[in-house]
């Protein structure tokens, strides 16, 4: 990994020699959310065997998001379903986005299709690096969804609506400080730090 961000570094720069480049890491992934109930262990008195409502409902939104370990900063954002169209819609949000738009960003990222989707066009500011094959932990966003479904965990909700809304809320509860200590295990912050990255 440190070998390929280094080399899009090179070529990146190499655009314009004379001008120093500020590069940022993102790690990107998606997870899908929906109206079944996210079940999970519950403590009860031994032999007592705990009693949990659930909902058995199919319908499911998407939440794309980007996030850098090394400032926290985050990029997160609803969608009705993952495509090329909807990724494309994502990539476009980020390369103006407030946290993003005046750097150059090296976005890591799984191999879902419509990471590869033919009609991408990738932003100026954004390079895309993509992780070896089924190697989930070796993108720390996955921590992200994790912490959020703990949220979500017994809960039910009547519609796509009230899962949404709880979706806005609980992202709007994600600190630069709590997405920094579940995405920045030493080895990310090393190529972090031996790379020069923000």
């Amino acid at each position: 990994m440190a070998n390929d961000i280094a080399e899009v570094k090179c070529v990146i720069q190499a655009q314009t020699p004379t001008t120093p480049i500020i590069f940022k890491l993102w790690f990107m992934d998606e997870s899908r959310f929906g109206l079944k109930t996210i079940r999970r262990r519950r403590i009860t008195k031994r032999g007592i065997k705990p009693i949990m409502r659930i909902q058995d409902e199919y319908e499911n939104t998407y939440v794309f998001g980007a996030v850098a370990p090394a400032d926290g900063s985050s990029i997160i954002w609803e969608m009705p379903w993952l495509n090329g169209a909807t990724f494309q819609e994502f990539l476009n949000a980020m390369s103006i986005d407030e946290q993003a738009k005046d750097v150059h960003n090296i976005m890591i990222t799984d191999n879902a299709g419509a990471h590869h989707a033919k009609s991408l066009k990738i932003p100026g500011n954004l390079s895309i690096l993509f992780l070896p094959g089924y190697s989930p932990e070796l993108n720390p966003a996955e921590r992200v969804w994790e912490y959020m479904k703990e949220r979500f965990a017994g809960k039910i909700f009547s519609d796509l609506a009230a899962l949404s809304d709880h979706i806005k809320q609980v992202v709007e509860s994600l600190s630069a400080d709590i997405i920094s200590s579940l995405t920045s295990p030493d080895w990310v912050m090393e190529v972090i730090h031996a790379q020069l990255l923000t």
